[in-house]
């Protein structure tokens, strides 16, 4: 395994938690707000082990398992990477490589996304149509552009039929591309935390419930395996919270009291300028990077408000995390100038194809009325192109599209333009005729991949559909489609 550096717990989460019996005693007669602290700081937020690239090189293994560990504080068995939930935290920085070997010790086959990557689809990158058999291993390699954009993206299991579960049950965590500029002095005055939201329910035993639809209408958020955690801040404070919906159904509508929140980015992309926001929604497989601002001492919520999935289903209200405000340092400004870049915006550029592309549930799970085949290629695009889709959902449930490879540059909404401050690759599609449509240049890299609802039961029953990218002026068949049945022990 090649060389990382593994962040450990700040100092100050060490001492708070180690403080004496009279020094808190003394805090107790002293701040009004105390009492809830104290309670609250008894569920802390821990941060995922976190695994940086060292002289452009990060060399990962992932064992893929079922495991007993520990999911709101209590011993469950769930499907796990290296033993926890989520899995580590990957940083990288545009030009390097990835090494990931992935281990597979469950019982079923299962493979690799790294969801926001624009890499190849081919061969050991990014190539969610390998098998890789129960009890083999695989080496996948990712190269990532030295132009690459900046900002949180996450790796999840990809396999046809079994995805649903094993993201349930908690295979996911966070891969950060970040970029140099962020390293300076006064850029890192700002705290980062990631937040991994997860929704894995488990039985009196511990055990992982059968996954259902209806399990929407009661499932609550887990931020990094824990339960309703405390995130401490100090007042004034600005922190980077680095957030993913790394669930396979339920969307998230976020609410903070008494905090200011400033959108920087969005799927991995930083924003053009930043965005004031009351609320964020983020549906399965959205990420978003975003700033916010502690305020007076005391102790404030962080709900997840029903969002509409749908047929008359309805997330549910309820907490996510308590946020710990105090007056216990002075807080030095920091630089947010390296979160934010411009971006080609591509609403005035020359389109050279139009689709529309139709999700339904007439007669199964489909888009334009197929259900998914990996052996057909359903879309050829060509490299060095730029293409402008409208997405139509046809059916009465929610359905987040996402697509691999090329990320977007979104336009309209149910027909109404509006103005993005950067590209994305994943967005909800509403119920019952909604609608929405991008434009997407096709750059850099050849081959086959796949587009999707993101609501993982949606794809696993059918609701996917290929591409290929062909070199310019090319035709279908001018590219070997990937291999897609097991694969044989790499390593």
């Amino acid at each position: 395994m090649g060389e990382h550096q593994v962040d450990r717990l700040p100092m100050s989460r060490r001492a708070l938690l180690g403080l004496g019996v009279a020094t808190a005693a003394t805090w107790l007669l002293t701040d009004p707000f105390a009492a809830d602290v104290e309670a609250a700081v008894s569920n802390p937020l821990t941060q995922p082990e976190v695994l940086r690239s060292s002289n452009g090189l990060l060399e990962v293994t992932l064992v893929c398992e079922k495991k007993q560990t520990i999911v709101a504080g209590k011993p469950v068995t769930t499907y796990t990477y290296n033993g926890r939930v989520p899995g580590p935290t990957l940083v990288v920085y545009p030009g390097d490589t990835l090494r990931i070997k992935l281990v597979n010790n469950l019982d079923e086959s299962t493979n690799l996304h790294t969801h926001g990557l624009h890499i190849s689809p081919q061969g050991r990158a990014d190539n969610v149509l390998l098998h890789i058999a129960p009890g083999e291993t695989f080496d996948f390699e990712f190269e990532i552009p030295h132009d690459h954009f900046c900002g949180v993206n996450w790796y999840h299991p990809h396999p046809h039929g079994n995805g649903v579960l094993q993201l349930f049950g908690g295979m996911a965590g966070a891969l950060i591309v970040r970029d140099p500029a962020e390293d300076n002095v006064l850029t890192k005055r700002i705290p980062e935390r990631v937040l991994v939201l997860q929704s894995p329910e488990f039985d009196a035993a511990g055990s992982l419930v059968p996954f259902t639809a209806t399990l929407v209408r009661k499932t609550v958020a887990h931020i990094n395996g824990q339960r309703v955690p405390a995130l401490e801040m100090s007042t004034g404070q600005t922190e980077r919270w680095r957030i993913v919906n790394a669930s396979p159904d339920p969307a998230f509508h976020l609410q903070l009291e008494g905090h200011s929140m400033v959108q920087v980015g969005a799927d991995g992309h930083p924003f053009a300028k930043p965005v004031p926001i009351d609320t964020l929604s983020l549906t399965p497989g959205q990420r978003a990077d975003v700033l916010v601002k502690a305020a007076a001492p005391g102790t404030y919520r962080l709900r997840a408000l029903p969002y509409n999935m749908g047929a008359g289903f309805f997330t549910p209200d309820h907490d996510v995390a308590t946020i710990v405000t105090r007056r216990d340092k002075v807080v030095l400004p920091g630089s947010t100038t390296p979160f934010f870049r411009p971006f080609e915006d591509l609403r005035q550029a020359k389109v050279d194809t139009k689709r529309e592309v139709v999700f339904s549930m007439t007669g199964g799970f489909t888009i334009n009325g197929k259900v998914f085949d990996p052996d057909r290629c359903d879309i050829t695009m060509e490299l060095d192109t730029i293409e402008e889709w409208t997405i139509v959902n046809n059916s009465v449930l929610l359905h987040p599209f996402h697509i691999h490879v090329n990320p977007f540059q979104l336009t309209h909404v149910n027909g109404q333009p509006v103005e993005r401050q950067s590209y994305e690759d994943t967005y909800p599609v509403t119920p019952n005729g909604g609608s929405i449509t991008f434009r997407m240049p096709i750059r850099d890299f050849i081959g086959r991949s796949v587009f999707h609802c993101h609501i993982v039961l949606h794809s696993d029953l059918g609701m996917m559909a290929t591409f290929d990218i062909v070199p310019k002026g090319g035709r279908p068949g001018d590219i070997a489609p990937p291999p897609v049945d097991h694969v044989g022990h790499e390593g």
